[in-house]
């Protein structure tokens, strides 16, 4: 039987990040520093802490796991009032690790227990690991869909189509990318794209002046992540994914939805592997479900969603 131990919980501070860092380090995750400080800087976290020295009431407590959660408002709620759980918004949950030494306490219940009562009626949304994803039933959340990761370095170049034309947003185009998200994931995540702005590089693709999608590259992980891509078809997702692939820098990493079938397939055949397949979960209603025109082929982040 595990010992008892006096715990507490807080918010998370970015003096807490090397700690959170290593967490996902124990567990072989590829996030840096810089990612670590992009989901802290947007998001809300908790950390778990514990005196580990059971001998030594006044030794200084030490981290024991840590959650972080992504607010996405809702599009149409001007009231303030929910007449319907679309006007709830949304959250995404992510970066969610207790240590295997911490593991059999409790503690992922309490971090997750923690974030259903910051959130209080929002959807949730989440990306599980296959460790993780029993929890996450017992608190409520059921599987909608499946997410891909898929990554590497190229053996091929890919060819960009001439079919659509592919330019570098600018300031007058940022409006037009935030529309196309607000469409597409069916809540506002313009915080999170105007700081993906700031820290990478986004493309919009436009057909016969209408636009028709859009795709982010960035520093992250291993290397560089592409996503979100937003699009109105696999044509328009193929077409702005290898417009950023001829700007790659070696390794790069999708994390693809199951609308991306065509687009998983086409980036396997230039290089890159399937290495992961996990599942997305969602407690009350996924808005993303609802989109119509234009969807969702890659995330942000598996946390970002």
């Amino acid at each position: 039987m595990k010992s008892e131990m006096a715990m507490s919980i807080r918010s998370m501070t970015e003096a807490d990040l090397p700690v959170c860092l290593s967490f996902t380090q124990q567990v072989k995750w590829p996030h840096r520093s810089i990612d670590w400080q992009l989901h802290f800087e947007l998001g809300h976290g908790s950390v778990i802490e514990a005196n580990l020295d059971s001998d030594n009431a006044q030794s200084a407590p030490q981290i024991v796991g840590c959650i972080l959660w992504w607010d996405y408002p809702a599009l149409n709620n001007a009231t303030g009032k929910a007449s319907t759980t679309s006007d709830l918004g949304c959250a995404t949950v992510g970066l969610v690790v207790v240590p295997d030494a911490m593991q059999g306490r409790g503690l992922g219940r309490t971090l997750m227990n923690t974030v259903m009562e910051q959130t209080g009626e929002r959807n949730l949304q989440l990306v599980a690991t296959v460790a993780g994803k029993r929890l996450y039933e017992q608190c409520g959340f059921t599987t909608r869909s499946t997410i891909y990761q898929v990554q590497g370095e190229l053996t091929t170049q890919p060819d960009v189509s001439d079919e659509f034309e592919i330019t570098d947003i600018d300031a007058s185009s940022l409006s037009t990318v935030l529309e196309l998200d607000n469409q597409a994931f069916q809540a506002n995540r313009s915080a999170l794209l105007q700081a993906l702005v700031a820290r990478g590089k986004c493309v919009i693709a436009s057909q016969n002046g209408q636009p028709q999608g859009y795709a982010f590259i960035r520093e992250s992980g291993r290397g560089e992540t592409i996503g979100p891509v937003v699009a109105s078809d696999a044509d328009v997702a193929k077409a702005l994914a290898a417009a950023l692939l001829q700007q790659a820098n070696g390794f790069v990493r999708f994390d693809l939805t199951e609308h991306a079938s065509d687009l998983k397939s086409w980036l396997t055949d230039l290089g890159l592997q399937q290495v992961d397949e996990v599942s997305l979960m969602v407690k009350g209603e996924w808005l993303a479900e609802q989109a119509a025109d234009y969807q969702v082929y890659s995330l942000a982040s598996q946390a970002f969603g």
